[in-house]
């Protein structure tokens, strides 16, 4: 007696729905039959999480050659901390050259060796979390051997920094530099290393024209989002929200599992009719 045969099509959605309930372990699906592993190679390395702890996720994915292979795939990128993966860390550049389609990128203790310059080459970037004595750096150099600052991510509308705030960091011209670079960015936010300064707010508020949120990620168990009127540190504006959603998994607001602070935030603003 022949086996029952699906058609292709409806064997195709029966896969995908099954690598979608178990992201993280492909492999036995990757065996099932050629087509079967043609078909959902572009979504297994839709989401790439690299984290020390959990380095089996995807298939040891830590080489310059699985980014040549499977980068064209890749989404959503989190790298954390870069130094623990020197093969990439060293080849930053080059891995990320495969990567066209990034669409959110994440990479804590970010590698000096990678130039901010040579992510022009993600046109589809729109979101990055970034250092921001990477990001200082960055702008010094340029401004130090005398190229203009250009417009390097045009289509970013999301930026996370984070880190500490350099000592002769200075406000205005820095700000300045991240407007021309960002010059499409509706949302910034600062992580709680970066103390609450209404200098650095309220001129990143002044500046960045098309901004509709600045969150500053508090410390304190928050269970809600607060979008604050009356700020303590001086800073007026409706556009100002605290959060604690930044603790959130990162994984799972990649895969859409769960809303990411971006969308909680324009949640409360929308409430408040910031936005």
């Amino acid at each position: 007696m022949p086996h029952p045969c699906l058609p292709l099509e409806l064997e195709r959605v029966i896969f995908i729905e099954a690598l979608d309930d178990s992201p993280r372990d492909f492999t036995p699906l990757f065996l099932v039959a050629k087509r079967v592993r043609t078909w959902l190679v572009p979504f297994a390395f839709k989401v790439v999480v690299l984290i020390p702890e959990e380095e089996f996720f995807p298939c040891k994915f830590h080489r310059v050659s699985h980014f040549k292979e499977y980068g064209q795939y890749i989404h959503h990128l989190l790298i954390t901390p870069c130094h623990a993966w020197p093969s990439i860390s060293d080849n930053l550049d080059e891995c990320l050259s495969y990567c066209p389609n990034i669409i959110n990128l994440t990479i804590w203790d970010m590698s000096p060796s990678l130039k901010i310059k040579s992510l022009l080459n993600i046109p589809t970037l729109t979101r990055l979390w970034v250092d921001i004595d990477y990001l200082y750096d960055q702008i010094r150099i340029s401004t130090q051997t005398g190229n203009q600052l250009i417009t390097v991510f045009p289509k970013l509308t999301h930026l996370e920094i984070g880190g500490y705030l350099p000592d002769d960091f200075d406000i205005k011209a820095n700000v300045l530099a991240l407007a021309r670079l960002f010059p499409s960015l509706t949302h910034i936010g600062f992580m709680a290393e970066i103390l609450p300064n209404p200098d650095l707010f309220n001129s990143v508020l002044h500046h960045l024209k098309h901004l509709k949120a600045l969150v500053w990620y508090d410390p304190s168990p928050w269970r809600r989002l607060f979008a604050l009127r009356e700020m303590p540190m001086g800073v007026d504006d409706d556009r100002v929200v605290l959060s604690n959603e930044a603790g959130r998994e990162w994984e799972d607001i990649a895969r859409g599992k769960v809303l990411g602070m971006w969308e909680l935030v324009d949640e409360v603003l929308e409430e408040k009719g910031a936005t």
